[in-house]
């Protein structure tokens, strides 16, 4: 069988002539997704900067435990590695929170620190 030619595939085509979209409606659409891949691309990279800092950090806790002298050290020494964690964690949530917020109230991130806001820190810088 031989194959059809684009003419015949779209003589079979059930919705008729493909429509004409004007500039006017396709730079707004790629204006769109290009803003959504660039926030996309920057809450990866916050994603993978957070991750790199708490591998950093957890492979720290091996020389910590050796440092320890007694049970009382270990348990002091896990109890303020699980705190620093938990703390990591709900920062970098808000951070991503605060950066989703951003792209769906302006559009897109705003600028290269989207926490910049008092109430996005709450104070708790280390």
């Amino acid at each position: 069988m031989k194959p059809k030619t684009r003419s015949e595939l779209h003589s079979e085509n059930r919705f008729g002539q493909p429509a004409s979209i004007s500039n006017e409606v396709i730079e707004p659409v790629g204006q769109f997704y290009e803003g959504c891949f660039k926030c996309a691309a920057e809450i990866n990279a916050e994603a993978a900067s957070f991750v790199c800092h708490r591998m950093e950090e957890d492979m720290k806790l091996p020389q910590q435990f050796a440092q320890c002298q007694n049970p009382i050290e270990v348990y002091n020494t896990q109890i303020g590695f699980y705190m620093h964690m938990m703390d990591d964690y709900i920062r970098e949530g808000q951070k991503m929170l605060d950066m989703a917020r951003s792209i769906t109230m302006n559009g897109g991130i705003t600028s290269n620190n989207p926490t910049s806001s008092p109430k996005a820190t709450n104070g708790a810088e280390d």
